[in-house]
């Protein structure tokens, strides 16, 4: 299996990663299995110019940096240190290569593949018994017999299913629920251990944080359009299924409220910050997709990860309205992962980075919530969840 690590320090605090081998790693159980079916993942345009620049300047700029906190520019401040560094040192690595591997493009726009409607859009969930799928043939009429149970491959191959006439790959030992994660957690153990019949060692989440660009442009639900945050709605299951030394990870957006929102979530769990994760967004040359000291549309976002007892001290303004808000933490490992990015929406696959960190790498269970495509050995839910599982991201090759 080519290992999806372009470049990688002795340290481990940099790290160059091809976002589509890393998810194309994902399908497969361990590292050194090949990836069964020799499928590759199809990937967007990769950028090979920066975004067109919209950045507020002059006087607008000026202004607009006073309004934020100083706490808030410090850390920002931090990161832009530590990235510009990072980046110097991947340039004089690698040379004048590019930082991606060859990828498999698409060969017309991606088609929309609606999950069914209703109950398959994650506003119901169904209390029939879990779905066992077979390794030869999985075909169901609608997406709503899936909708909202568990399904699961118990098989340590790759096998397929198909709803609606679509075709998904379904990885080996993995298992999802095509529903909306607030609807699994309603809030009594009794009916999360309905859906979660087990603890996880590791849990992670990407929620559909409010962001602007994203709301103007409905391309999914975000928590300002839906009921209930969906963030706070899942927090029990941190409590009722997360085993003692496990492991959380949350993407938040560079919005300072989300971030602080997570920090005291999380540590009203007992759960203190452990490493901060840095993604960075280049072109196919190493450039940053927008400008590095970005106010309005930041180059990066960041992964939280959190354990039980643990004892950092923040640097944060005592008393003022950025108490909570993290500069910097003691013993906090902070690290940056660089990456060409693909479609919209689409994270770096992180297992093969993220087992090193678990009690036992070869032997545990995990949880992605707000899912968009299955993971080899874990259990998913979203409704999204089979979205670049679908066999149009996919491509045979020899």
């Amino acid at each position: 299996m080519l290992t999806s690590i372009i470049y990688q320090n002795v340290t481990g605090t940099t790290t160059l990663l091809d976002l589509p081998v890393s998810i194309q790693n994902g399908q497969c159980l361990q590292r050194n299995e090949p990836n069964q079916g020799a499928d590759r993942i199809r990937s967007a345009e990769c950028p090979k110019k920066p975004y067109p620049n919209v950045e507020p300047k002059g006087l607008k700029r000026r202004k607009l940096l006073h309004g934020i906190p100083p706490a808030e520019r410090e850390y920002h401040e931090n990161l832009q240190a530590l990235i510009y560094e990072s980046l110097e040192e991947i340039r004089s690595a690698i040379g004048p290569r590019k930082w991606l591997f060859a990828r498999q493009p698409f060969k017309s726009p991606v088609e929309s593949h609606p999950q069914g409607s209703g109950k398959a859009q994650g506003e119901e969930t169904s209390s029939e018994p879990p779905i066992i799928l077979s390794s030869i043939s999985n075909v169901f009429t609608s997406m709503e017999e899936i909708a909202g149970r568990m399904v699961s491959n118990p098989s340590s191959r790759c096998t397929s299913l198909v709803a609606d006439s679509d075709l998904y790959r379904v990885p080996p030992r993995s298992t999802f629920i095509l529903s909306g994660v607030e609807q699994l957690c309603p809030g009594t153990r009794a009916s999360t251990n309905h859906f979660f019949p087990r603890a996880f060692d590791l849990i992670v989440m990407d929620p559909p944080w409010q962001n602007r660009s994203v709301r103007h442009a409905k391309v999914y639900r975000t928590s300002q359009a839906r009921r209930e945050d969906p963030f706070l709605s899942v927090l029990p299951i941190l409590h009722s299924h997360l085993r003692p030394d496990g492991l959380v990870g949350i993407w938040v957006t560079n919005k300072a409220s989300i971030r602080r929102l997570v920090l005291h979530s999380l540590r009203e769990k007992g759960l203190q910050l452990y490493e901060e994760w840095v993604w960075m967004k280049t072109t196919v040359d190493g450039e940053p997709v927008t400008p590095l000291d970005g106010l309005w549309r930041r180059p990066y976002e960041v992964l939280l990860l959190f354990r039980k007892g643990l004892n950092h001290k923040f640097d944060v303004a005592a008393g003022s309205q950025w108490a909570g808000f993290c500069t910097w933490a003691t013993g906090v490992h902070r690290r940056l992962l660089v990456a060409v990015p693909g479609h919209h929406s689409q994270k770096p696959c992180l297992k093969e980075l993220i087992e090193p960190l678990l009690v036992d790498s070869n032997r545990y269970d995990a949880l992605e919530m707000f899912a968009r495509n299955l993971t080899a050995g874990w259990f998913a839910c979203g409704n999204e969840v089979l979205k670049f599982n679908h066999q149009s991201h996919w491509a045979r090759t020899n």
